[in-house]
């Protein structure tokens, strides 16, 4: 079956040359990049505020390095924690012994970008080591009602990425479809000049 030849007297648009569907395609990948770190982010920092109730961790005394926790993506979330108080997640936890932490190495230039222009202090070195975090008994219920637990996070990804590309699909068929029903709208409703 041949393609569909699109012409637009009206519109100054080519949808024959593959540009549409590069577009709707690229908006794709774009969701679907995020819906896979959101749904990373939701088992990550789940799994990591769960280890840390059961740790008991809930009081300064009772404080717990990242690393003598067992939960999944303790990658991601020292990242996470390493941000500073920039996420939700790191505004949840204290980290008790923060202040014997050295500050990060930065060049005269970025130096002088943060401390100067931005009015930022340069953020600290956290040795996760020895840095020891706990959940404030205020923040818990908080904490478990924003980090909820995702139940089937690779179903849900994997539904989320067909009920997607059926909605591309049938975008890249319906949209050149409307752009041609409105640009013989506008050819109707544009005046031809003087006919007598």
């Amino acid at each position: 079956m041949a393609k569909k030849m699109y012409s637009f007297e009206n519109f100054d648009i080519d949808v024959n040359n593959g540009s549409l569907e590069i577009l709707l395609w690229s908006v794709y990948a774009g969701i679907i990049v995020g819906v896979g770190s959101s749904l990373l982010y939701r088992v990550c920092t789940h799994s990591f505020v769960d280890a840390v109730i059961k740790a008991g961790a809930l009081d300064e005394d009772h404080a717990v390095t990242v690393d003598s926790l067992d939960f999944r993506g303790k990658w991601y979330i020292k990242r996470q924690l390493r941000a500073g108080n920039a996420n939700s997640l790191s505004r949840m936890f204290v980290c008790t012994n923060a202040d014997t932490f050295p500050k990060k190495k930065y060049g005269p230039i970025r130096r002088f970008w943060r401390e100067k222009f931005l009015g930022d202090e340069i953020p600290t070195e956290i040795p996760f080591e020895t840095a020891k975090f706990y959940l404030p008994e205020e923040r818990r219920v908080a904490a478990e009602l924003r980090f909820t637990k995702e139940k089937a996070p690779l179903r849900t990804f994997l539904l989320s990425a067909v009920i997607l590309a059926v909605v591309i699909g049938a975008a890249l068929v319906a949209v050149p479809e409307l752009m041609l029903m409105l640009d013989n709208l506008m050819t109707q409703l544009t005046p031809r000049g003087n006919v007598l």
